[in-house]
């Protein structure tokens, strides 16, 4: 066997200009809100009015066009009720206007995360809570910085991010951007 041991990897003509195959990893960019960070709280509204969830965005600047974007989102959340809680990740381009990424349902978001919260009736409904995860693959052909954040919208009861339903139990959540080579 031998070892293959480097200081320094640099372009073949140029510093910086390293080139790697598609569908190799180049960089990755994350942004949490961390534990104890506290909770995010959504008020009764309306399911199509969305608001930033605090702490979950971040800018990336792609190699290249042709770069995909590996999204992963990660939460836990709590409502009182079960009904239209939505999540849903808006891309802004540095110097273009904002873009609600698919899939989309009705109202904009990545579908609606109502299954198995709370029920103001229901026995222990005040510590119901959800870990949830998404994955998502942007191609946003730019070299422009791209913005990705967080939203969510709620219609009924009172939607906690980052923790249950009685707002204990708090918990780390994040978007971590992957670009991918293309």
């Amino acid at each position: 066997m031998s070892t293959l041991s480097v200081d320094t990897i640099q372009g073949k003509t140029t510093a910086g200009t390293l080139t790697l195959p598609a569908g190799h990893v180049r960089q990755v960019v994350h942004a949490k809100r961390g534990h104890g960070d506290g909770q995010l709280s959504f008020a009764t509204g309306n399911p199509s009015t969305f608001s930033d969830a605090t702490g979950m965005s971040l800018d990336i600047t792609p190699l290249n066009t042709s770069s995909k974007m590996l999204i992963k989102l990660a939460f836990r959340y709590g409502c009182t009720a079960s009904s239209d809680n939505i999540v849903r990740i808006v891309r802004t381009i540095s110097g273009g206007s904002a873009t609600n990424l698919y899939p989309v349902e009705t109202n904009g978001g990545l579908g609606n995360i109502y299954y198995a919260s709370g029920n103001s009736n229901t026995y222990m409904s005040h510590i119901a809570f959800n870990d949830c995860s998404f994955d998502y693959m942007d191609e946003p052909s730019t070299t422009s910085q791209v913005n990705y954040k967080v939203q969510f919208a709620n219609g009924v009861g009172n939607l906690r991010i980052g923790s249950r339903a009685d707002g204990n139990n708090d918990r780390d959540n994040s978007i971590t951007v992957m670009e991918i080579i293309g």
